[in-house]
């Protein structure tokens, strides 16, 4: 007797998410799930994010709102030039199956009537930095009971947890019937929060192989010759000093990715490389990535993505060690994971040894396999 074909539901940070490893890890997801069962079907649920007002700032100051129409200007004025890219981002995250409906957090318990099975993840689900509603969505504590709830390589984005996390992810995770985490850090906060054991599985992207991500249509001009490939999400100048530097002395030229989203800073790249990238999207990054000399960059994808195609990578901490908001604990579990310490940028310098990727196949295809078990047996 043949299964019964189930509709899955994922909920992640899909819906109008202009961030280049955001969209990439939604879309392996979603190709990862669909390919496990041909008879099920696969979708990202579309979410729009809510705003969240801090405490006592309900009612803004004169300054605070000069501010505040002076920063949407300069996004007006930088939405105009980066057209080209908007357009990039949204035609890729078109093409990923999803929700015809938009939720709000409000009546996102609607889609209980649409799908038998709600996974959450992968990426910065559980991060206090987003807006208290979402969160609770995330957690998936609107589900009802007699639906199966899974959490797929979810990321708490930082080592210890706020009293809004606490508030608002509690419940929910703890009436999961699968819980998978990306961070080996964040295992000890799921038993923190709930006192539920989770398994650490890798982020989407590495489910799929280097193969498949090489036969994404892309339209940026891949140069003909050497080069480095930038790409920071952070503002320290230093490090673009630093890593401009690094890639003249083994003689690449430098090619910028403007950051994460399509209103970055891009005046702070334009002195920090030989090209600017404003065009790139999700499908650009990984060409430019895969047939880059060098990879310098302070993001956690970027360095995956490294690590599919093993190219040779320095990566730079975006946070300050003593920053109570760092993140950096999601790129060093990640270089801990794959034995790849080395290649991290520290104050005092940089050891220029080009990563080994010797050991680091077998132990992703080792990973790659125990995640794919995981979501079987969740799913299936």
């Amino acid at each position: 007797m043949a299964a019964e074909k189930q509709k899955i539901g994922i909920l992640t940070l899909y819906y109008k998410n202009y961030n280049l490893g955001g969209a990439l890890q939604a879309y392996a997801l979603q190709k990862a799930i669909a390919e496990l069962d041909e008879t099920d079907t696969c979708e990202q649920i579309c979410l729009a994010l809510p705003k969240d007002v801090p405490a006592g700032q309900e009612n803004s100051t004169a300054a605070q709102l000069l501010s505040k129409c002076l920063r949407k200007v300069q996004r007006m004025v930088l939405r105009y030039r980066l057209k080209e890219r908007i357009a990039r981002y949204r035609s890729f995250l078109e093409a990923i199956p999803h929700s015809v409906a938009v939720y709000a957090h409000d009546d996102v318990q609607q889609s209980n009537a649409l799908y038998d099975v709600f996974v959450v993840g992968s990426d910065q689900v559980w991060a206090d930095w987003l807006p208290a509603p979402a969160l609770q969505a995330y957690s998936l504590d609107f589900v009802e009971t007699t639906k199966k709830r899974v959490a797929y390589a979810a990321s708490f984005a930082n080592t210890s947890l706020s009293d809004k996390q606490k508030k608002m992810l509690a419940h929910g995770i703890k009436c999961m019937d699968y819980i998978s985490v990306r961070e080996k850090t964040a295992r000890n906060m799921v038993n923190e929060l709930c006192e539920r054991q989770a398994c650490q599985v890798v982020d989407p992207v590495f489910l799929i192989p280097a193969d498949a991500w090489a036969k994404l249509p892309f339209k940026e001009r891949i140069p003909n010759e050497q080069y480095a490939l930038c790409y920071f999400l952070g503002t320290n100048t230093k490090q673009r000093i630093k890593a401009k530097r690094i890639a003249h002395a083994k003689n690449l030229k430098v090619i910028n990715i403007a950051g994460a989203d399509p209103y970055h800073p891009c005046k702070l790249e334009r002195r920090y490389s030989d090209r600017d990238n404003y065009k790139a999207g999700p499908a650009d990054f990984v060409q430019l990535i895969a047939h880059a000399s060098l990879v310098l960059t302070d993001s956690f994808h970027a360095v995956a993505f490294s690590v599919i195609f093993e190219r040779d990578f320095l990566v730079f901490k975006r946070f300050s060690d003593n920053d109570e908001k760092s993140m950096n604990s999601r790129i060093e579990n990640l270089l801990e994971d794959f034995g790849l310490t080395a290649q991290l940028v520290g104050e005092e310098g940089i050891d220029s040894t080009p990563a080994d990727f010797s050991m680091v196949r077998s132990r992703l295809e080792e990973k790659r396999m125990e995640s794919v078990q995981f979501l079987r047996k969740a799913l299936l």
